[in-house]
C-alpha cells in the first residue's frame, strides 16, 4: 500500500522539514506552498535524499 501525505507550507521551515522527514520514511509527499522557488528547493532536497516528492503551487487560505 502506498502512503501519501500532503504538506502545506512546504517551501521552507517546518513544512520543508516535515516533507523531508516523511519522505525519508518512504511516504510519497505532495508539497504545497505559495513560493515556487521554495517548493523547487524542497523537491530538489527530497529527490537528492532519494524521496518521492511532487510540488503544487497553491494558497490553501484562498477558497477560490
Amino acid at each position: 500500500m502506498t502512503r501519501i501525505a500532503v504538506v502545506t507550507g512546504a517551501g521552507s521551515g517546518i513544512g520543508r522539514a516535515i516533507c523531508l522527514s516523511l519522505g525519508a520514511t518512504g511516504i510519497f509527499v505532495n508539497a504545497t506552498d505559495v513560493s515556487k522557488e521554495g517548493l523547487e528547493e524542497t523537491v530538489n532536497l527530497a529527490s537528492s535524499a532519494g524521496s518521492s516528492c511532487t510540488a503544487a503551487l497553491m494558497d490553501v487560505t484562498d477558497s477560490d
